[in-house]
């Protein structure tokens, strides 16, 4: 294909000079394609050496030194500086709200609203959407299988033998006709 475009535009055929002429396996239909295994042996060790070159361009060059981390200029951590697992994950709940549909209660034991004077109940329950749309029918499908073949498997070894045969007669039976 590219030796035609260049015969076209130039007048100089480079055919020759891609393809090697005992290194060169060519197909039946030649204007096609050609496929050369010593070329492709030095493209797979080309390839092969790729993350040698990246290893070596990517190391350190001189000796490493150890030092403390940077902390942002903080000199001592404080209780108030700490991050719960509840404002850890609060990003991701707020993001998948709409997916997940949570349900969320909150009783309190007195009627001050700031919820000082007494306990406070919080409950917090997620629908289990991928359970009971995926999971649940995949599982409830799989257990009416098991249900329906149990009969079959009897622990019979003789039986087992009978299913065998019973196998190879109708394949037999298949393939000659």
């Amino acid at each position: 294909m590219l030796d035609r475009v260049v015969r076209a535009t130039t007048g100089v055929e480079i055919h020759p000079h891609l393809l090697v002429p005992n290194l060169t396996v060519i197909p039946a239909h030649t204007g096609f394609s050609g496929f050369s295994p010593t070329y492709l042996t030095v493209f797979l060790v080309c390839v092969a050496l790729v993350p040698l070159v990246i290893y070596l361009g990517g190391r350190p060059r001189g000796a490493s030194k150890k030092v403390p981390v940077w902390d942002g200029g903080i000199l001592s951590y404080t209780a108030r500086m700490q991050y719960t697992a509840t404002t850890y994950a609060n990003p991701v709940r707020v993001t998948f709200d709409e997916l997940y549909r949570p349900e969320f209660h909150l009783e309190r034991d007195s009627d001050d609203p700031a919820g000082r004077s007494g306990p406070v109940h919080y409950r917090f329950h997620v629908l289990p959407i991928f359970e009971r749309y995926l999971y649940a029918p995949i599982v409830r499908a799989v257990e009416w299988l098991a249900d329906f073949v149990r009969p079959i498997q009897s622990g019979d070894v003789n039986l087992y033998l009978l299913y065998v045969l019973l196998v190879v007669i109708v394949a037999y039976l298949i393939y000659t006709y």
